[in-house]
């Protein structure tokens, strides 16, 4: 579905996920570089539905992920920085 485009003028950056450590092109979204590396699991929803992206535009909200310090991040619009600590949005985080 996603892969890596070889272009050698896009300098790769490292950030890590759930503790894993992964890379992304500079300028990349969170959630690009996730499915590219072939994580499609991000959050579940609170009767046990594991969610991912769908829109990728940041309408639909299904792309959520803690991200740093911070929780509920729209990881399809945020860009991938160096060492940035990214994790699966938990449950007990989510309220509506």
């Amino acid at each position: 579905m996603f892969r890596k485009l070889k272009d050698s003028r896009k300098k790769e950056i490292v950030f890590f996920f759930e503790g894993k450590k992964l890379t992304a092109f500079d300028g990349e979204t969170i959630a690009s570089a996730l499915l590219r590396s072939g994580e499609i699991f991000f959050r579940e929803s609170k009767i046990n539905n594991y969610r991912g992206p769908y829109c990728m535009i940041g309408i639909c909200f299904e792309c959520l992920l803690d991200v740093d310090e911070m929780q509920s991040v729209q990881s399809c619009q945020v860009t991938v920085k160096n060492n940035m600590q990214v994790k699966r949005h938990k449950v007990s985080n989510f309220s509506l």
